[in-house]
């Protein structure tokens, strides 16, 4: 082979080097993890409505969301580097840039999903009818002609109208209403279903949920809209929580049951 040819295979065959490992750069860029610090998870929550997040006994932070998310990271083999923010600010610092996830119990809603990516929906929830355990009322039909205790400013007395409730009686908080409820002063009252289970298993109140859903959300954690592989990540790292069962450990433990969706929202991701 001539000189002139050795250079034209040497340079065909250094393009095609220059190809590969451009092609090769590309492909390792579209696996990497949208991250703020390369190996490391920065998670924000305001961490201070339990059965979701709380400080337990020995000052650490403890409850359901919490326990749920530290796992997930754990599996993604991440460094995890949590942050307590206010519920007020918590969705501007994230689309800020001042964490990669916003692990609040956040409901999934259309508007929201237009300004942040959602990972898959962990937890589903709603407003569910509270009576005593010993309480006649079997079904939302029985509530007729009672006394329904709802908390002011909130949702549940547009729930209780159409139920032909005799009195809706109004609270500043849940919980004054569930007393109300176990000390029998109140026939029954509305609230979401796992405050009511964390405060039947928590405190011991003698009460029930009866009846399906009078409404349903579904919750998830949220990141910012181009941190596609990192949801991916992170829904791959929470599908093999619910597989094997440790989600369900973790519910019970907190709530006594298991709030995971059937049908979850899934992220909506780029095609």
């Amino acid at each position: 082979m001539g000189r002139a040819k050795m250079r034209v295979w040497a340079m065909v065959w250094c393009g095609f080097a220059l190809l590969t490992s451009l092609s090769l750069a590309n492909a390792a860029d579209e696996g990497k993890l949208e991250l703020i610090d390369p190996g490391v998870l920065s998670g924000a929550t305001d961490g201070s409505f339990a059965p979701f997040g709380f400080v337990d006994t020995k000052g650490n932070q403890s409850g359901l969301n919490i326990d749920l998310h530290r796992e997930v990271v754990r599996r993604m083999g991440l460094k995890f580097n949590s942050l307590i923010v206010s519920w007020q600010g918590a969705l501007p610092g994230l689309l800020a840039g001042k964490y990669d996830v916003l692990f609040q119990t956040m409901d999934i809603t259309p508007d929201r999903q237009k300004n942040v990516l959602f990972v898959d929906a962990w937890l589903e929830s709603g407003g569910r009818l509270v009576v005593h355990r010993d309480s006649p009322i079997k079904s939302v039909e029985d509530v007729k002609g009672k006394v329904i205790g709802v908390s002011s400013g909130s949702s549940w007395a547009k729930l209780a109208e159409p139920l032909g409730a005799r009195e809706l009686k109004y609270y500043e908080t849940d919980i004054p209403a569930m007393l109300d409820v176990a000390n029998m002063r109140t026939d029954a009252m509305i609230c979401d279903q796992i405050l009511a289970a964390y405060a039947i298993q928590e405190r011991g109140l003698p009460l029930k949920m009866v009846g399906e859903y009078l409404t349903v959300v579904q919750k998830g954690w949220a990141t910012r809209n181009h941190a596609v592989n990192l949801v991916k990540a992170m829904n791959k790292a929470l599908a093999s929580v619910i597989a094997d069962g440790t989600y369900d450990k973790i519910a019970m433990k907190y709530v006594g049951l298991s709030p995971r969706p059937k049908s979850p929202i899934r992220s909506q991701l780029p095609n």
